[in-house]
C-alpha cells in the first residue's frame, strides 16, 4: 500500500479576501502597539493591562483588546503569554 498525499484546494476567493483584510488588521495593531510603546514597557516582564494603560494614559479595556488582536495570529507567543495576565481587573 503506498501513501498518498492529499491534492491541495485553491480556497475560495472570500478566504483569501479575509486573509488579506485580516493581515492588514494586524499590521495596524502591531503599528499602534508601537506607536504607544508598549512593547518598551513589557520587555521587563508581564504588566497589566491596567498597569500599561495608566502607564500610557490609554484605557485599560482598549489597550487589552489590542494586545489580544496582536497575538490573533500568535505572531508574537510572549506577548500572548502576557495578555492571559493583562486583562483589565486583575491584579
Amino acid at each position: 500500500m503506498t501513501a498518498t498525499t492529499p491534492q491541495t484546494q485553491t480556497p475560495p476567493a472570500h478566504v483569501g479576501m479575509f486573509q488579506l483584510l485580516n493581515g492588514a488588521f494586524i499590521t495596524g495593531a502591531i503599528s499602534c502597539l508601537a506607536q504607544l510603546g508598549v512593547p518598551d514597557l513589557v520587555e521587563a516582564g508581564a504588566r497589566s493591562a491596567d498597569e500599561l494603560a495608566a502607564q500610557l494614559g490609554a484605557d485599560p479595556r482598549a489597550l487589552y483588546r489590542l494586545m489580544l488582536c496582536r497575538t490573533a495570529q500568535r505572531y508574537d507567543a510572549q506577548l500572548a503569554r502576557l495578555c492571559d495576565d493583562a486583562r483589565p481587573g486583575v491584579a
